[in-house]
């Protein structure tokens, strides 16, 4: 067995050269990374479109079409007339 020892004995002084020579300590650069260089510039080729300006709609058109529903919540307190399901064509 004297062999598998100087075999471990070798192995195990290489690893400690290895790991105590590969770990010198550096210092981290100090402040943020330079920057990137500037990418191209707009394409000219490219034709300029204008809008004119235009009016927003008043308030919210749809505010109020889908309220909220809740367990326990009636529906026909929500929807009133014919959204409920209720129709002017009853028959009691």
């Amino acid at each position: 067995m004297p062999s598998l020892r100087k075999l471990l004995a070798a192995t195990a002084a290489a690893l400690l050269v290895a790991v105590s020579a590969g770990t010198g300590a550096t210092a981290a650069p100090a402040g943020p990374p330079p920057r990137p260089p500037a990418g191209p510039g707009p394409d000219t080729s490219l034709t300029t479109h204008t809008y004119a300006y235009a009016d927003a709609p008043l308030g919210q058109p749809l505010k109020g079409i889908a309220p909220y529903l809740f367990p326990g919540d009636n529906l026909s307190t929500k929807f009133p007339g014919a959204w409920s399901g209720a129709t002017s064509h009853s028959t009691r």
